[in-house]
């Protein structure tokens, strides 16, 4: 069971929200689909594995008898189901991927979507400049924690527009 929790890069006493974040960060930087490495599916399958163990936190040793069929391992269904998510994923979300892109309004969202998120970056623009230009106009420190709040909100509008943007990017691929 430690080797699991080392696949994960985790200790021992990780709880199952620390656990399904591990394996979220190596999935998607282990992917077949987005790591070319040569060993990328077999870490994801790895990873995959480690995670569902520990989240089932259970493991089925099969029993077997001298007149009976040996029991599938517990393990390797769960390398099996890893190995046919690590393809799946990417398949599944190029067919939807695709459904979308053939549709009549691909591009008026497509066109909502940037014009939204080009203007989250301009507004976050403006209110990084904002204070720096009253204090140009005014010459004056009163509103200084105005001025401050200003900059952390548009640190914040910029973060929001490029989180979108993150998730815009894999189904307007060009």
């Amino acid at each position: 069971m430690e080797h699991y929790y080392k696949v994960l890069e985790l200790n021992s006493t990780a709880s199952d929200a620390e656990i399904k974040k591990a394996y979220r960060r190596l999935a998607r930087k282990y992917h077949p689909d987005i790591n070319p490495a040569q060993d990328a599916e077999e870490r994801f399958v790895e990873i995959t594995e480690a995670y569902e163990y520990l989240i089932e936190k259970q493991y089925v040793r099969p029993m077997t008898f001298e007149y009976e069929e040996p029991v599938i391992d517990a393990e390797e269904q769960r390398r099996e189901r890893a190995r046919q998510y690590a393809r799946k994923r990417y398949e599944e979300f190029q067919r939807t991927t695709m459904e979308f892109q053939e549709t009549w309004y691909y591009i008026p969202v497509k066109a909502i979507r940037y014009a939204i998120i080009y203007a989250l970056y301009a507004i976050a623009l403006l209110m990084l400049i904002s204070p720096v230009l009253a204090w140009f106009i005014t010459h004056s420190g009163i509103y200084t924690f105005g001025y401050a709040f200003l900059a952390v909100l548009s640190s914040q509008v910029y973060v929001l527009a490029r989180t979108i943007k993150k998730g815009t990017n894999a189904y307007f691929q060009e």
